[in-house]
């Protein structure tokens, strides 16, 4: 059995139990540099000068910088996140059931496991970012790729109202 699963099944029986629920008490200190050391590669020397600057590699932003590039101009592409790896055999990024700073923009807590909100993680640069508001959520990417990193598909349109 993985840790993972292990910490999971003990945080379903603590729960069961009445027992408080935090992943702190679960999970030990990351070490991010072992887990993904791809991300603290260092970064590429920008140039010193450049015609176009494009804010942002997601959706708008990549196909932005190739337009650019396209029509010869060169674009100096900018992103707060890392750039993250995919690996088939790696886990690269948290579990949704025990989630961990990988998930989230610099957050001291995840969102909602179990129907639980949220449950204590630590601070990290994940691939997700939130703005909380009174009665939406917006999600945004915060990782090289942006939204297309962790798009699942799914548009809902909200109601005019």
């Amino acid at each position: 059995m993985k840790r993972r699963d292990l910490l999971k099944h003990l945080g379903l029986g603590s729960a069961a139990a009445g027992l408080p629920l935090t992943s702190q008490a679960l999970l030990l200190p990351r070490d991010y540099r072992g887990i993904v050391p791809e991300i603290y590669a260092s970064a590429p020397t920008p140039p010193a000068h450049t015609r176009a600057i494009v804010i942002g590699s997601g959706f708008g932003g990549a196909i932005s910088a190739l337009r650019l590039a396209q029509a010869g101009i060169t674009a100096t592409v900018l992103e707060r996140g890392f750039q993250w790896p995919n690996h088939p055999t790696r886990e690269i990024f948290t579990q949704d059931t025990l989630p961990d700073g990988r998930g989230f923009w610099f957050r001291d807590r995840s969102k909602y496991v179990f129907g639980v909100p949220g449950l204590p993680i630590d601070r990290f640069g994940g691939v997700l970012d939130v703005s909380e508001f009174e009665n939406m959520d917006v999600w945004r990417g915060a990782c090289v790729g942006g939204g297309s990193v962790v798009f699942t598909g799914v548009m809902i349109q909200p109601q005019q109202r």
